[in-house]
């Protein structure tokens, strides 16, 4: 299964052959049940790992382009990679109720719909239709105006509205100091 997991992910070249720009490597970590006694232990064994691999040297995931969300593909974010290995009992789908009470009663435990082969969409992250979606994020990170400690907000958009239109949460602050 591990094997599988680090070997599924795309290559840098098939990375550029759909985006046309230059890419990296995936950094993918994985650790087994067996590796170490205990969670905190085998968390510790993947941040090593992240470490090694400069995992934390990449860039943040704001969004993915929504026609490889439907198309279900390599490039459709990590929202559906999760690991159903360590999810016990109830805990998963009783989350996706609570964030989304429309689904009581249609997904299973691991938040597959009972009437096909989908799965509840957990994404944090935009879905953009076109690179443009992405400049307000682009020129709030790069706004003198956002103080250092409200930087991260800028890749949080406000939930008011679809999360191709939303706003970054910390555009939304400066308006309303302004006011």
């Amino acid at each position: 299964m591990g094997r599988r997991f680090i070997a599924s992910s795309p290559t840098a070249a098939e990375i550029s052959a759909v985006t046309e720009r230059p890419a990296q490597n995936p950094v993918r970590v994985y650790v087994g049940l067996g590796s170490r006694n205990t969670a905190q232990a085998r968390a510790r064994l993947a941040l090593e790992e992240l470490k090694r691999q400069h995992g934390f040297d990449r860039k943040i995931l704001i969004g993915v382009f929504e026609q490889n969300v439907r198309l279900n593909n390599y490039f459709d974010g990590p929202f559906d990679q999760l690991p159903d290995n360590f999810i016990e009992g109830e805990t998963l789908r009783q989350a996706i109720i609570d964030s989304d009470p429309a689904v009581k009663g249609k997904i299973d435990r691991l938040g597959y719909f009972q009437t096909d082969d989908s799965r509840y969409a957990i994404s944090p992250y935009m879905q953009y239709r076109s690179e443009n979606d992405l400049l307000q994020v682009h020129r709030c990170a790069t706004d003198r105006r956002v103080p250092a400690a409200a930087y991260y907000r800028c890749f949080v958009m406000d939930e008011d509205g679809p999360r191709t239109v939303g706003r970054p949460l910390a555009l939304q602050e400066l308006r309303g100091k302004a006011r």
